[in-house]
């Protein structure tokens, strides 16, 4: 098992891409698009208590880094999903700082596939 695999599977993600570097570079940069919006959106529902929103982005970002394999930041991306889905918003801010650390995390190891 290599060191990326709390971060995101890669034997999952090459396999995926049939080891298209420039479909990945596609993926990679959608998501970063996608992603930075949802960020911001997730974090002004937050303050707003827009649960809904909440949910909508939470599940949003669930698939966006679950596209990429990505176990950890999936997870997360889920718990602020149920986060909105319950209502309770207390610990919401804490697990979207964690989501957007984890989502560097894998952006820099995403970017280490096309420095090879």
């Amino acid at each position: 098992m290599d060191s990326t695999a709390d971060i995101y599977d890669a034997d999952e993600l090459r396999e995926e891409i049939e080891g298209d570097l420039g479909l990945l570079r596609e993926l990679v940069d959608s998501f970063d698009r996608d992603t930075a919006g949802r960020m911001v959106r997730l974090r002004s529902a937050i303050q707003t208590g827009d649960v809904d929103l909440v949910r909508r982005e939470g599940h949003a970002l669930k698939g966006g880094t679950g596209l990429f394999y990505a176990r950890t930041a999936s997870a997360t991306a889920a718990s602020i999903e149920e986060m909105g889905i319950t209502g309770d918003l207390s610990n919401a801010r804490v697990a979207v700082d964690r989501l957007e650390r984890e989502i560097g995390i894998l952006r820099a190891e995403l970017d280490k596939l096309f420095k090879g």
